[in-house]
């Protein structure tokens, strides 16, 4: 449904920056005997609200429709895993937990953060709402309660386990459409003194790097600090610290507290002032990226056209939900893709969303090589390239999207 008025601060209307077309759900991938049904898509808007400066979509698809079946595991990348391991350890590190302290993670997924708390000897509790990711952390032992997080969630919550020293949510605040309920709940399970931390793409990243595949109905909040300090505000809740991170391709990850007399970091205001200079809460600013956006097109069906007109075989490598918006709002399917690789099980033997090119394990490539891959999960590009190696040798080149269109 349509959005008519701003998630954080109710001014209407939204100024309407980039239409990316209607794609289907990013992270359902059907089987074969799906494949005759209508795929559903739904209008993807990228918006702007004038008066707080939060980027958003207008079209919210309903959350229990999005992550009813959702094929996404955060341990099928060795990366995530890697930066979860150090998120643990700062949080021990600056005196957040230590040993018997409480942590709670909103968005748990399979539990990957989870464990990483637990080996600190850490008490921890997860909430997600996808029951296939759920059924996977409680195989390793990881409690997580299958639900949707907001106030309700939370109240019960605390009369069952009490209140938690740190809460994380990570890729996961940027997906909440009720944002003023999600953050009741953080009020309610905070201790005093701890800390709320949050990781989502940076909308600075996004626009300073033409990054618009991170758009998709699952993110419907594009956060910059500029409009969080206005949001947490709201709830008498400051963020105290913010630093850059890796993942998403740009991303930022706050730390919250109730609000109290002490000093915010340098870092933060530095951050701040990055936002300001680059003008990203300005319509025209965002409008020069949506004509990017659409040059980037232009580019990248130039680039794919000419490698099929030469009668090369292509294919994707990754499955992730970026995937679904860069493809079909560049119009790319499966005339010109023979098939994707995915090291997520649950994504191996479906199709992908929308396309529907069938996706596999990557030892496919091994026996039905191809000439190009296309880089996909952009974003783990690092660990992908040196997993990929012995084929480069062998002569495939690799087509990497972003943060610059180029092939290698």
């Amino acid at each position: 449904m349509y959005a008519k008025s701003c998630r954080i601060c109710s001014h209407k209307p939204l100024t309407q920056i980039l239409k990316l077309g209607k794609i289907p759900l990013v992270n359902y991938f059907p089987v074969a005997k799906e494949l005759s049904i209508k795929t559903k898509r739904y209008p993807l808007n990228f918006c702007l609200c004038e008066h707080c400066g939060l980027a958003q979509l207008d079209y919210v698809i309903p959350p229990r429709t999005l992550f009813k079946t959702y094929h996404y595991l955060t341990s099928a990348s060795n990366s995530l895993i890697d930066h979860f391991h150090e998120l643990a350890s700062e949080c021990v590190r600056r005196h957040f937990l230590k040993w018997g302290d409480k942590a709670l993670d909103v968005g748990a997924n399979d539990g990957t953060l989870l464990f990483e708390f637990q080996k600190r000897g850490i008490k921890t509790l997860g909430v997600d709402p996808s029951r296939n990711a759920v059924a996977v952390a409680q195989k390793r032992g990881i409690k997580i309660i299958p639900a949707f997080f907001g106030e309700k969630t939370a109240e019960r919550i605390r009369a069952r386990r009490g209140t938690f020293h740190v809460i994380t949510g990570n890729n996961v605040f940027a997906h909440v459409a009720d944002i003023k309920s999600f953050l009741k709940g953080v009020k309610i399970l905070l201790e005093p003194n701890g800390v709320f931390i949050a990781e989502f793409a940076h909308v600075l990243e996004i626009i300073v790097k033409n990054q618009f595949d991170v758009i998709y109905h699952e993110h419907v909040s594009y956060f910059s600090l500029i409009a969080l300090m206005k949001l947490f505000n709201m709830f008498n809740f400051e963020i105290f610290d913010a630093k850059k991170i890796l993942t998403q391709g740009g991303s930022l990850r706050i730390y919250v507290r109730n609000k109290r007399k002490g000093e915010v970091s340098l870092n933060l205001k530095d951050l701040i002032r990055e936002e300001e200079e680059n003008h990203i809460t300005e319509v025209t600013t965002l409008k020069r990226f949506s004509e990017e956006v659409h040059q980037f097109r232009e580019d990248f069906c130039e680039l794919i056209f000419k490698i099929k007109k030469k009668k090369k075989k292509i294919v994707g490598f990754g499955a992730p939900a970026k995937g679904v918006t860069l493809l079909s709002f560049c119009g790319i399917g499966a005339s010109e893709i023979d098939y994707i690789v995915d090291s997520t099980f649950l994504k191996q033997g479906r199709f992908f969303p929308g396309i529907h090119v069938p996706v596999y394990a990557e030892e496919k490539l091994a026996t039905d090589p191809c000439d190009y891959l296309i880089l996909l999960a952009w974003n783990f590009q690092e660990e992908i390239l040196n997993k990929i190696q012995p084929l480069r040798e062998k002569g495939v080149k690799v087509i990497i999207p972003f943060p610059k269109l180029r092939v290698v």
